[in-house]
């Protein structure tokens, strides 16, 4: 089993893209969609365009399924790509949970026991360097994180930070286009 960590730069729904029971994984971290398989952990923190949140976890999943593009598309019907770019970026498959927890702008603060996942980010000299997925966890670590996952109330807590973006007057710094809610 991997732990994959990535930082996100907005949040609008669709991916990831909860509901009551299944959170999918299917329009963005291309990588990671590529590589990760059932079992894995995947986690999604707040980048900086999320203001006070910035490090907060706004979804953690265990993956369920691997979908290849026409699978999904066959399970997820409402949730199929709308346009050329989203159909290139789902040749790399999606990710389906079943065990997953959404917060999205309700982010969970990051415990100090997880805070290798910050950590992860940073290299040796103390620069940021924040693409891509980090994966290089140790089994200790990846241990704790398991474990602090499976207290966590499962489901979708909160709603996509997009879907409060007039309320909280953010400013849109991400050059990505956000994805539909399907």
């Amino acid at each position: 089993m991997t732990l994959y960590a990535y930082i996100m730069t907005h949040d609008t729904g669709g991916s990831p893209n909860p509901d009551d029971d299944t959170c999918t994984l299917a329009y963005c971290m291309a990588m990671t969609r590529s590589v990760a398989r059932r079992d894995d952990y995947v986690v999604g923190l707040a980048g900086q365009d999320f203001g006070e949140s910035r490090w907060n976890i706004i979804y953690a999943m265990q993956v369920s399924k691997h979908l290849l593009p026409d699978e999904y598309c066959e399970m997820f019907s409402g949730r199929t790509p709308e346009d050329e770019e989203e159909q290139a970026t789902l040749r790399f498959g999606a990710l389906v949970s079943k065990d997953f927890v959404y917060w999205g702008s309700r982010a969970k603060p990051i415990p100090p026991s997880l805070n290798f996942l910050v950590e992860a980010f940073y290299n040796s000299n103390g620069t940021l360097c924040p693409r891509g997925h980090k994966k290089n966890f140790s089994p200790a670590q990846v241990q704790t994180f398991v474990r602090w996952f499976n207290q966590q109330q499962k489901g979708k807590q909160g709603e996509p930070f997009g879907a409060i973006a007039d309320e909280v007057k953010r400013p849109r710094t991400s050059h990505r286009r956000p994805h539909r809610k399907c």
